[in-house]
């Protein structure tokens, strides 16, 4: 869950990246809004500087 905002709307599948240029293969986009994905960014970060992960 927590990936998915760090890695900009991109769903990863676990793997071994052997080659960069392969890279796309392994991600598929969830469509979420740009202000979504930076809105949980933030959010999250909050937790760590702010909050109970402090």
């Amino acid at each position: 869950m927590f990936s998915v905002p760090a890695n900009g709307d991109f769903c990863v599948q676990a793997h071994i990246l052997k080659d960069h240029k392969y890279a796309k293969n392994w991600r598929s986009s969830l469509n979420i809004k740009p202000s979504t994905i930076a809105m949980l960014r933030d959010r999250l970060w909050k937790v760590i500087t702010e909050g109970t992960a402090r």
